[in-house]
């Protein structure tokens, strides 16, 4: 992850944490006796097998655009970052007055 600016990042580091925690509820199936734990296992699998693909198609793309695009393509991303930041520090602003 370290070719990656913050924003692209942070979407991989929640896939990532998504995909961990469908592990960890797929191995506590283990606890739950019959069908149950079979649709527990199968729905975690699922999902881990989803996030991974969803963070291999968005870590690809981004890759792709950045080849073709560059650095514009870098500097739109930071300052949409930025700009959502100051949007947010100003509605919570807002919010305490």
């Amino acid at each position: 992850m370290g070719d990656f600016i913050a924003p692209v990042k942070g979407i991989i580091k929640a896939l990532d944490n998504g995909t961990k925690l469908a592990k960890r509820v797929s191995k506590a199936a283990t606890s739950v006796v019959g069908s149950q734990a079979l649709q527990i296992s199968e729905s975690a699998k699922t999902l881990q097998d989803s996030l991974e693909e969803c963070s291999r198609d968005i870590s690809d793309a981004y890759r792709q655009v950045l080849t073709s695009c560059g650095e514009a393509f870098v500097k739109g991303l930071l300052e949409d970052g930025q700009y959502a930041i100051s949007e947010l520090r100003g509605t919570l602003a807002n919010l305490g007055n």
